[in-house]
């Protein structure tokens, strides 16, 4: 008896230990529709990343993305794992995301392309889940760490080194015009 009591126990135990977790649930309802949060290693809340005005242009010859200031409001120390979660707008298409590895001379950050000196648009790879269909949560991880450096948090996708121009849909998203920016520290 004592013997079926005791696997009784550490099957009980088991279940119940399988069933915790350490890492802390997410509340995506604070999350206003059409934004962009962040969660930091060893932190494990939703951090709200403001869009940014930008001067941008794109087309199938030259595209360039350009931000007056030297580093970004968020700053993560180098050698966490960020993971990237994004509300869309209920009723709308799913929308393209990308992280853009950023020049910054001091003055300002910015990326470019041009078809004539072959000069590409320094993208970061990316894995996207989508999380929640009715709300359009979708989650974004990177295959490694961010290394010290800017970079530009845009819905837009890259094709062949450039922003792709062909993939806008009027309504889609305000944030496809308005990035997020992060600047990855020592």
């Amino acid at each position: 008896m004592k013997k079926q009591i005791s696997i009784f126990y550490m099957i009980l135990c088991g279940f119940i230990s399988f069933g915790q977790s350490t890492s802390k649930i997410l509340n995506f309802s604070s999350m206003p529709s059409n934004s962009i949060a962040i969660v930091v290693e060893g932190i494990d809340t939703l951090q709200p990343l403001r869009t940014e005005k930008v001067w941008y242009t794109s087309d199938k010859y030259f595209s360039k993305i350009s931000k007056r200031g030297s580093k970004a409001e968020v700053q993560i120390p180098e050698g966490k794992n960020i993971s990237i979660y994004t509300k869309g707008v209920k009723g709308c298409r799913a929308m393209n995301f990308s992280i853009i590895k950023l020049n910054n001379n001091g003055k300002k950050r910015s990326a470019g392309f041009n078809i004539l000196t072959n000069k590409k648009l320094n993208k970061i790879p990316i894995k996207s889940k989508i999380l929640d269909k009715k709300d359009k949560i979708h989650q974004f991880t990177l295959d490694s760490k961010l290394k010290k450096g800017d970079y530009c948090l845009i819905f837009k996708r890259i094709y062949e080194g450039n922003f792709d121009f062909r993939e806008f849909h009027p309504g889609d998203s305000k944030l496809r015009m308005n990035p997020s920016f992060i600047t990855i520290t020592e």
